[in-house]
């Protein structure tokens, strides 16, 4: 997994949440493709 998950200071959490969104989406997309 390319994706390394790091620790902040300030973590926007609605953008962590959409971000996870699209990393789900294009593994579908990867999977499906």
């Amino acid at each position: 997994n390319m994706v390394r998950r790091v620790r902040l200071p300030e973590v926007d959490e609605d953008l962590v949440a959409e971000l996870a969104e699209m990393v789900r989406g294009m593994e579908d997309y990867k999977t499906a493709g």
